[in-house]
């Protein structure tokens, strides 16, 4: 497709370029849009044309002082997992069962998701896609669009053998249901041979990309042991590490279970000094109970700003969290929700700096971890000869690279 030259006239601004789609279609955080709006304040600044579609629309305020740049909702995935699943509960191995409840375990469930992405890019007519944990996105431009694709290593595997590799081999007592990748394989080439498109030769060909970026820390990457594509760290570039600005915790949870909800009541009314965001809830509910000198903040602030002030960090294991509060030298109390979760809390269990809460902990744990840290002077020390090491390791700053990588596709010469 050649480049297509947009143009708008408001006043005083006259911008052309060439057109962007950056993208995120799954995840439960909020991280993934953050980074797509991030790239896209970049991209426009350099004269293209960014088009954001997210999952998590709501974080579209972020670019309320950037009106021309559309933001639309992403085709949304609404997860299907079968009888066994059900029973025994979603333990997923490898990115191949990802997307086997993700869309591709059906011809019924991948045509409409694929129709959506494909008609979505039929209008906005891409000259590039950017996306993150995106595999229908990618598999929808397959062979029509170049594609750069970013993100952390579990949602971004490698995809340089014909499937997917595991993340995990050892599930414990848990009944695992691994999925064959050669049938996702022949649900993929039964519906885009119903759209006239070209045909993958193997699963990962749809995930593979014209550029690739894995925004992590090589130590929390799950594939570790055998990507052979670089990790590039935190995604924005962050100052040295130093001590503490606050004197008290930064939590960060979902509002959506029973535990993390007495997790966040007990933090308000604990006494410890902190501030406090409960993602998709009404703040009010633990503002009228708090302690004086728990603050109960009612959108998540800027994430490098939260962790610097903060003498502890709590959350629940995202990998975007857990990578700030390491390079800035933050203890970290860790409550997993999900398996990309259990993951960066595995690869950090052994750290003194690090508590993570098990599955079987209850609220009042986690209460007594985060006094425990924000009394200890070892694990304080700790946590900042780890994170003085890690900038020592120059592994951060990864958006400059993922924009230099948009512009050379582009056709842009990149000094």
């Amino acid at each position: 497709m050649t480049g297509i030259s947009r143009q708008w006239h408001n006043g005083e601004v006259s911008v052309s370029g060439k057109t962007i789609l950056l993208a995120n279609e799954l995840g439960d955080g909020i991280g993934y849009s953050l980074r797509c709006l991030a790239l896209a304040r970049s991209l426009s600044g350099h004269g293209h044309r960014p088009v954001v579609a997210l999952r998590r629309i709501d974080v579209a305020e972020r670019l309320a002082d950037q009106p021309r740049i559309p933001v639309v909702q992403a085709p949304y995935v609404i997860g299907r997992l079968s009888a066994r699943q059900r029973r025994a509960g979603f333990h997923p191995t490898s990115f191949t069962d990802l997307m086997a409840c993700n869309g591709f375990g059906s011809i019924d469930h991948l045509y409409p998701l694929l129709r959506a992405w494909r008609d979505l890019i039929d209008l906005v007519r891409p000259d590039l896609i950017v996306g993150s944990y995106c595999p229908l996105l990618t598999t929808a431009a397959y062979g029509r669009i170049p594609v750069v694709l970013f993100g952390s290593g579990y949602s971004t595997p490698p995809a340089d053998a014909p499937e997917f590799p595991l993340f995990r081999t050892d599930t414990g007592d848990v009944d695992t249901e691994r999925v064959n990748g050669a049938r996702l394989l022949e649900v993929i080439q039964q519906v885009q041979s119903r759209f006239g498109a070209p045909l993958p030769m193997h699963l990962t060909d749809v995930y593979r990309a014209q550029q690739r970026f894995v925004i992590s820390f090589p130590e929390l990457d799950p594939y570790r042991e055998c990507r052979h594509d670089p990790c590039l760290g935190t995604f924005e570039s962050l100052a040295s590490p130093s001590p503490a600005t606050g004197a008290g915790f930064y939590a960060y949870l979902a509002g959506d279970g029973r535990l993390t909800r007495r997790i966040a009541s007990l933090l308000a009314t604990s006494g410890v000094p902190g501030s406090l965001h409960v993602r998709d809830a009404d703040p009010r509910e633990w503002r009228m109970s708090r302690s004086a000198d728990v603050s109960v903040l009612p959108a998540a602030p800027l994430l490098e700003q939260a962790v610097r002030e903060a003498s502890v960090v709590i959350h629940h294991g995202g990998l975007a969290t857990a990578q700030v509060a390491l390079a800035l030298g933050r203890p970290q109390v860790i409550v997993p929700r999900y398996v990309d979760q259990v993951l960066v809390g595995e690869a950090l269990a052994d750290q003194p700096f690090v508590s993570v809460l098990g599955a079987d902990g209850s609220a009042e744990d986690l209460l007594a971890a985060v006094r425990s840290l924000c009394r200890s002077a070892p694990a304080r020390r700790a946590a900042m000869d780890h994170a003085t090491a890690l900038h020592a390791r120059g592994l951060q700053g990864a958006r400059q690279h993922l924009v230099a990588a948009c512009l050379h596709e582009l056709g842009e010469t990149v000094s």
